[in-house]
């Protein structure tokens, strides 16, 4: 448009300002703009141009101070009529004065659609921090009933029971292909259960083993109280009789797909017995969430839970090596009494655990001993 010199844009239904920049055109000498609704002042770059000669402004909305600069000197070629809110200007079109008010109103004018944004968007701040405000104080509040929020659900959670022929036939009859570890209690299949598209992991409970029928019921009574992302989540449970007419006691677990810590941090580097080595953020997420999860059962439980045997070999990972606590089976949960009154750290009665590690007694350190 640098070479444009004519411009008319008569009866065109136009609204808003007259962009200033239309001065910026070099040889632009004759510029029509009447019987529109546009608004607001005179730019006075118009003024400023040296090539105008021709400017029809008439029969629009537009207000304020005329320019008084270049072609608004020619009385000849400029027409301002019908414009009943202008002001000022030279004398010859006897135009009214401008009042302070109306100077004042051009200098501090703006586009429309900034005096309609800026309220909008003001109120719209002002919304969103009254919200943020009520986060804060709501977090605030729900932080400082945490405790007894939480009890009344962590307390008196049920399980529900499922069939033993689900179990059966969700581990292919207890195939040996399907095992997962084995223990002194009992052996872990990997299983699925019928309409459900997830894996899961089967806790069988060898019942010909002294001890572990008390050891399922442990499981269960630690399990049904206890609710933690970095405790392995227990879907349901199993008590029932076998094909042969024996006792049958299980638990369901969600599946861990990536096993055991101790497979990982007592790799061979061989593909044999380890997963791999463990890096440095994996190492420390690790370590944070067996803190978090025993943080707590040991704090924030009611009654206190503590779980005697925890163990490379009882911390499983997750798809994401994320940690996860399981393996109850020799769990202790405290009564209020024994919660106040903790066995003598000092003491040999009553220690529980694995060779290489000890639970001190009832109180919330736990040792780990290594050779």
């Amino acid at each position: 448009m640098a070479g444009l010199s004519l411009l008319n844009l008569t009866d065109n239904k136009l609204n808003g300002s007259i962009p200033g920049n239309l001065a910026t055109i070099t040889d632009l000498k004759e510029l029509y703009l009447a019987h529109n609704n546009l608004s607001g002042t005179i730019p006075e770059l118009l003024g400023n141009s040296t090539s105008l000669l021709h400017l029809d402004l008439s029969f629009n909305n537009l207000q304020g101070e005329v320019p008084k600069e270049g072609v608004f000197r020619n009385i000849t070629g400029l027409s301002i009529v019908g414009n009943n809110a202008l002001c000022g200007g030279i004398q010859q079109p006897h135009l009214p004065k401008c009042t302070k008010s109306t100077v004042g109103k051009k200098k501090k004018s703006m586009p429309k659609f900034l005096r309609i944004v800026i309220p909008i968007t003001g109120a719209i701040m002002l919304l969103l921090s009254g919200l943020a405000l009520a986060g804060f104080c709501y977090r605030k509040s729900k932080v400082g009933l945490k405790k007894d929020d939480e009890q009344p659900q962590l307390t008196e959670i049920e399980l529900p029971m499922i069939p033993y022929n689900d179990i059966l036939k969700g581990t292919d009859g207890f195939s040996e292909a399907n095992v997962l570890g084995k223990g002194r209690y009992g052996t872990v299949y990997r299983g699925t259960l019928e309409n459900h598209a997830v894996a899961i992991a089967v806790k069988v409970f060898n019942l010909q083993q002294s001890g572990s029928y008390k050891s399922f019921m442990a499981e269960c009574e630690a399990l049904r109280r206890v609710r933690h992302r970095c405790l392995v989540k227990i879907i349901t449970c199993c008590s029932s009789i076998n094909h042969q007419g024996q006792d049958f006691r299980a638990l369901v677990f969600e599946f861990m797909a990536n096993g055991s810590l101790d497979r990982w941090i007592h790799s061979n580097f061989d593909g044999q017995n380890g997963q791999g080595a463990l890096s440095l953020s994996q190492r420390l997420d690790i370590a944070v969430d067996i803190m978090d999860a025993l943080d707590y059962l040991h704090n924030s439980c009611q009654p206190p839970v503590i779980h005697c045997d925890l163990k490379p070999s009882n911390i499983l990972l997750n798809q994401d090596m994320r940690a996860r606590v399981g393996d109850f089976g020799i769990a202790r949960v405290l009564d209020q009494s024994t919660s106040k009154n903790p066995m003598n750290s000092n003491s040999s009665i009553g220690i529980r655990g694995t060779i290489g590690y000890i639970a001190p007694g009832n109180s919330d350190m736990l040792m780990y001993f290594t050779r």
